[in-house]
């Protein structure tokens, strides 16, 4: 990639790379926060209207048994295992690892710059992306950590130029990375290779950009953001009566069907694209599509109807959107929404139909996901 290139995408990665950045030290146990998580529950980031550093929240979907962990705050954001009661969260510049129901808290040891963390299936081990710098050059590495115990039990380097996604397999057995070569297949069985693994390539990249990429659950897809073009546009910052300009990427929601080797277009190109979220079954997608220059999003829901996607919006209502996807179940769905200086979460039906706002109306919460 030449340097201009990577110019362009650093500074585009301050506009839509989401995330934190992580290094890690620490354990303690939290007196105090000892309870039962309920059956279907979430977790969310929650502040003060009138505050600055966020902390960790959850609550059931009605709303009830909510309590905001004060001992998590700084928290940037949160990734939920899919074993219930164990989640990361980053803060501060590094990852912790929290057992819900027993207010137990630690911290990863991570060397590097963390670009994504994801879970195995099996709810017990996460899958964390590191980048190093070697004379000037991007170097990566996947580390696979049993965030019960918080030990690293495997170092994989792996042979790409700039990682720019990463998701598993639906049995936890090969990572699917995003690079400017295109969609790549990575063995994720420990210690079956030493030194540097070469991805395997399954979809050529024909883009400027492909970026977050996400399995679907049943494994047989993933979706991807590709991008052809960047285009300048107005975008309100907070606490300015005038917009600035702004470098954003003109992106197109793809989904890569790995048996057919079908790339098929959802949904765009437009700017302010992001998602995106399957539901449990693999048959829809949510995403969400921003205008940063009106300061609103809209909710956006595409599913697979006799062979093709069809897309559809969601009525959400005026303001920014941060989407928490289905539930576990697939029966309910969940978004926060801000309006007038607050942020609530809504559940609505699988469909996003009957959005009921669980959150208090005087606080701010924001990136829900679903914690069981």
């Amino acid at each position: 990639m030449s340097a201009q290139k990577m110019s362009v995408h650093r500074r585009l990665v301050l506009y839509w790379c989401l995330g934190g950045l992580l290094a890690v030290c620490g354990c303690a146990k939290v007196a105090g926060h000892e309870a039962d998580v309920p059956t279907r529950t979430l977790v969310f980031l929650n502040r003060k209207p009138d505050g600055k550093a966020f902390r960790v929240g959850v609550m059931s979907d009605t709303g009830e048994g909510r309590r905001v962990l004060s001992f998590t705050k700084g928290a940037e954001w949160v990734n939920p295992s899919p074993s219930g009661n164990l989640l990361l969260y980053g803060a501060g510049g590094s990852v912790y690892r929290l057992q819900v129901d027993r207010g137990e808290q630690a911290a990863l040891d991570l060397p590097g710059l963390v670009q994504q963390v994801t879970w195995m299936p099996d709810g017990r081990s996460a899958v964390v992306a590191i980048r190093r710098e070697d004379d000037g050059k991007p170097r990566y590495e996947i580390y696979l950590v049993d965030a019960a115990k918080g030990k690293v039990y495997a170092t994989i380097p792996i042979e790409v130029s700039l990682l720019t996604g990463l998701s598993l397999t639906a049995d936890g057995r090969s990572a699917v990375v995003a690079s400017p070569e295109g969609l790549s297949l990575v063995d994720l069985t420990p210690g079956k290779s030493a030194g540097m693994r070469k991805p395997r390539l399954v979809l050529r990249s024909k883009f400027r950009v492909i970026k977050d990429v996400v399995c679907s659950p049943d494994g047989r897809m993933a979706t991807y953001l590709a991008a052809t073009a960047t285009e300048e546009i107005p975008v309100r910052v907070q606490g300015s009566d005038k917009p600035v300009k702004a470098l954003m990427l003109v992106t197109a929601l793809r989904i890569y069907d790995f048996s057919t080797k079908r790339d098929t277009l959802v949904f765009g190109p437009t700017t302010g694209l992001s998602g995106a979220f399957w539901r449990p079954d693999s048959k829809a997608v949510a995403f969400v599509v921003s205008d940063l220059t009106k300061v609103q999003t809209k909710v956006y829901m595409g599913e697979l109807e006799a062979g093709r996607w069809r897309t559809r919006e969601i009525p959400v209502g005026k303001g920014m959107v941060s989407l928490g996807g289905w539930s576990r179940d697939g029966k309910r769905f969940t978004y926060a929404l801000t309006e007038g200086g607050t942020s609530t979460i809504y559940i609505c039906a699988a469909d996003g139909s009957h959005p009921k706002a669980i959150s208090p109306k005087d606080e701010y919460d924001w990136i829900p996901r679903w914690l069981k």
